[in-house]
Parts: C-alpha cells; sequence; structure tokens
C-alpha cells in the first residue's frame, strides 16, 4: 500500500478482502484517521475506489492511500521520477558515446 509522503506498507490480504478493511488495518498500524484517507489506483491516481468492493474486483496487488483533500492530478509517483531518471540515463549514455567518438 502507497501511502502520503513516499510511505510504503506492506501486508498480506486475500483477493476477497474489502478495501475498507484494508485502509482501516494501514491506518490502525500509521496512526492515520480512516475518516481522512481513501483508496485510489496506483496508476490512475485520479480513480477513487469504492470501499465496499473486494481487492480481487479491480485485479490488483497494491493501493495507493491519498488524503481525501489532495490534489492528485499533478502529482508524479515515485516510480515516475525513477523511470524518467532511467530513460535520461540512457539517452545521456547514447550521447556521451556519440560525443567521445565524434571527438577522436
Amino acid at each position: 500500500v502507497h501511502l502520503p509522503r513516499n510511505q510504503l506498507y506492506v501486508m498480506r490480504v486475500s483477493p476477497k478482502t474489502l478495501l475498507e478493511d484494508i485502509l482501516q488495518e494501514v491506518c490502525q498500524e500509521k496512526n492515520l484517521d480512516c475518516t481522512k484517507y481513501e483508496m485510489r489506483h496506483p496508476v490512475k491516481l485520479d480513480e477513487k475506489l469504492p470501499l465496499d468492493r473486494r481487492l480481487g474486483d479491480f485485479g490488483l496487488q497494491e493501493l495507493t492511500v491519498v488524503s481525501r483533500n489532495s490534489r492528485i492530478n499533478s502529482s508524479v509517483s515515485t516510480a515516475d521520477i525513477m523511470a524518467l531518471q532511467q530513460e535520461e540515463g540512457r539517452s545521456k549514455g547514447c550521447l556521451d558515446s556519440a560525443f567521445k567518438h565524434s571527438r577522436s
């Protein structure tokens, strides 16, 4: 479960587990007020997940917990940042290689 401030909470649950139960456990463990947080799809952060549904209903293995009054649309996940950095590294590596060949 991805949490605010780039925290992560790992738990084993059945696909039959209600999202409400997952949120309650996460909030209890992390001392968060359940009424102030909601579940979102980990990739489509603008998609709020109904707590009365089961984890298996969405075919997900990860979830994201966000503050109910946070702006999601403009945020970038850690995974997105890491992917961009890797792409930049590959591009830079190609440019460095081309630059070395042109100088010799």
